[in-house]
């Protein structure tokens, strides 16, 4: 190559690498939110003229914001009209509520309230949305100043889990826990300012106060800031001393505005208490005590070699860890196996081993072998795409390892719970960014004189690294026997075709012309199936047994045996919990020859064989079904 084609060459890398870097804030804005427009057009309507969502806990989120801004206290997080009267206790954070609140109190100056909860379930995800593309871009440009941001922008709207957590209607606090993750990201990315360890630590208290998601990746987090010092990256402790800090004064701030005060000792392992605010203030006791240990050793210690130092630091930072472990598990032993240590064991066997998203990955791709393929497949190939940047990469941003670290370990604690890797997954995309970039300048070298190879070549790589595309692939495989929810309460359908069929795809019963005639009954107690709770609470005035939330025990096991024993054991439940109606949501697939030939009063409902205690009231093709108690 002569000289003239290899500076044409290096403008032409330049060129590319400088323009997009130009891209004024607010059209990113625009084009986050035109994306969203474009990939969910179909959900939108729904939404707005049904207030079709598209999971349970959305639902239960817009019932706690309803009851605060009804006056219910900021602590007090129990639905009444679940298992009344005692309530339902959530183990959620009253924060995520504040400004889908807001939301909600702003439109409903221009519209009615209804219309006015639908518009917010629209606008809250689409701003997390843009937040969290302006956190990856940021964190991009800390990693390589020369990105092109609108790939960070395709490469986080297109992210296979923005496509489920961000979408509208999606109210549920994970997508706040994304963007608390990539804000510790970015602090550890920017390790070298002031304010960068500082934001660790106050993302880190805002996302346990959050929920638990996210906890192990906090504390690879924080090991990784210990290991900067130990080898001498942060070689006087500064960043453990601002991270130590931060810690000491966030956590317990956390507490104080998540938690009662009379309920400030209280030890709860499925949400912020005592139990991890002891923890990560001794974590960050630890770090201060580290950096100042550190400082007065290496003094005292005189000359020693670097190897010795490491080791020592290394050393001295395990013993601490392990004794803050020990100590936290001696005062608690009950959450030393998880957040779901304390939960009833019978509850755990006969219910929480269902639940899908509670699965390993191995089991989900057993039920589902699409997931082989948008899953598995393209969480190796995220992986190999990391390697190849870090590798390349590391000696001029040893930062790179730790995103790789927090991406491993979020695929592998997938095979442990499925939920894991929807967090972690974020950390692949810089990989991508830089990866497109890498590849373009070498492209562009290849074929300096041609346009059309190396876009075909890089066009070829952007599809390459786009979930939708292993999504895409993944449906040539057949869906197999997953389902969402329990059997035994996600009900399956008869072997004729109702015409609802036709038109209604989602899993849930999630609109409200299908609660249309449960809406117009007297207000009464009602028993649901599991996951058509909150939902009914929306739509109707009815309270209803309960739902799919840990804390209540013994409503989730009574709404278990009612659909699945026998319909005489079934009215006892019925007749002991004094419910008025019944209902279900009729699911997609047919029923099995197993459950064809069960007992279950479920069954009997299915096939329309339903006691004489149960007066139907629902039509032939309504997907809700309902059921009258007859009175004794």
């Amino acid at each position: 190559m002569n000289q003239e084609s290899g500076l044409q060459t290096k403008n032409s890398v330049n060129n590319c690498a400088s323009r997009p870097a130009d891209v004024p804030w607010y059209k990113i804005i625009m084009w986050a939110v035109l994306f969203q427009l474009a990939w969910f057009w179909n959900l939108i309507p729904n939404l707005l003229n049904y207030g079709a969502m598209q999971d349970t806990d959305d639902y239960q989120r817009l019932a706690g914001v309803r009851s605060w801004m009804n006056g219910q206290s900021w602590y007090d997080l129990t639905n009444y009209r679940m298992d009344p009267p005692i309530g339902a206790e959530m183990h959620w954070s009253r924060l995520v509520d504040l400004p889908i609140a807001a939301l909600v109190w702003f439109f409903d100056l221009f519209v009615d309230t209804t219309l006015a909860e639908r518009i917010t379930a629209i606008v809250w995800p689409a701003i997390l949305l843009v937040v969290t593309v302006f956190l990856i871009l940021a964190i991009c440009r800390r990693l390589d100043a020369n990105i092109n941001p609108l790939l960070a922008l395709l490469f986080t709207v297109t992210c296979v889990t923005a496509l489920t957590e961000f979408r509208p209607g999606r109210l549920d606090h994970h997508s706040i826990q994304i963007v608390f993750f990539l804000a510790i990201v970015l602090g550890l990315v920017s390790a070298s300012t002031k304010w960068g360890h500082y934001l660790i630590a106050i993302a880190a208290a805002a996302s346990i106060s959050i929920g638990l998601d996210a906890i192990l990746l906090i504390v690879l987090a924080l090991s990784w800031l210990g290991l900067e010092w130990a080898i001498g990256n942060d070689k006087d402790g500064t960043g453990l001393v601002r991270t130590g800090v931060g810690l000491l004064i966030a956590m317990p701030v956390m507490l104080g505005v998540t938690i009662a005060p009379p309920d400030w000792l209280l030890a709860r392992c499925d949400q912020i208490s005592i139990v991890y605010v002891q923890a990560f203030c001794l974590v960050g006791a630890t770090l201060i005590t580290l950096a100042l240990a550190g400082r007065y050793l290496e003094k005292s210690l005189g000359e020693i070699s670097s190897g010795k130092l490491i080791a020592i630091r290394l050393i001295s930072g395990a013993a601490l860890g392990g004794i803050c472990a020990a100590i936290v598990v001696s005062l608690h032993p009950e959450c030393a196996s998880g957040p779901f240590g304390a939960i009833d064991p019978e509850l755990k066997e006969r219910w929480l081993g269902d639940v899908q998203e509670a699965k390993g990955l191995a089991e989900q791709m057993s039920l589902n072998p699409q997931l082989w393929v948008w899953v598995f497949a393209y969480g190796l190939l995220m992986l190999a795409i990391a390697a190849y940047v870090l590798k390349s990469r590391f000696t001029v941003r040893r930062e790179f390892l730790v995103l790789f670290v927090l991406l491993a370990a979020s695929f592998l604690a997938g095979f442990l719970q499925y939920r894991a890797l929807r967090i972690g997954v974020f950390a692949a995309i810089p990989f991508c960014v830089v990866f497109w970039h890498m590849l373009w300048q070498k492209v562009s070298t290849r074929w300096p004189d041609s346009k059309l190879k190396a876009g075909m070549v890089q066009t070829a790589a952007t599809l390459l690294l786009l979930s939708p595309t292993w999504l895409g692939a993944s449906s040539l495989l057949p869906a197999g026997n997953e389902v969402s929810y329990p059997v035994s309460t996600a009900v399956a359908s008869t072997t004729e075709e109702p015409e609802w069929k036709q038109r209604e795809t989602d899993l849930l019963c999630n609109l409200e012309s299908q609660y249309a005639l449960l809406a117009v009954l007297p207000k009464s107690y009602v028993m649901t199936d599991i996951n058509s709770g909150p939902a009914t609470l929306t739509f109707t005035d009815h309270d209803v047994v309960g739902g799919p939330y840990h804390r209540n025990t013994r409503a989730i096991l009574d709404m278990v045996d009612f659909y699945s024993t026998n319909p005489k054991k079934a009215e006892q439940i019925a007749r002991r919990r004094g419910v008025q109606y019944v209902t279900y949501c009729q699911m997609h697939r047919p029923m099995n020859e197993k459950e064809k030939a069960s007992d279950a009063l479920l069954v009997h409902m299915i096939k329309r064989t339903e006691p004489a205690w149960l007066k139907r009231l629902s039509g032939d093709n309504d997907r809700l079904h309902v059921f009258r108690v007859v009175l004794q």
